[in-house]
């Protein structure tokens, strides 16, 4: 599981097969988010744990 804010964090982790968790704190917004495909969009990586606890 990788967490990232912006594209280049989403592109390398998918490029290495790893979950994608793109995070509300950089310059991305979820459209831009999901528009990349990251697996998951969190608020901040705070909210990582209890994404953890879902998967």
């Amino acid at each position: 599981m990788n967490f990232g804010d912006t594209a280049a964090d989403i592109r390398s982790a998918q490029a290495a097969g790893v979950y994608t968790v793109g995070v509300l704190t950089g310059d991305l917004g979820t459209t831009e988010l999901q528009q990349l495909k990251a697996d998951a969009i969190v608020g901040s990586a705070a909210d990582g744990g209890e994404l953890i606890a879902k998967i």
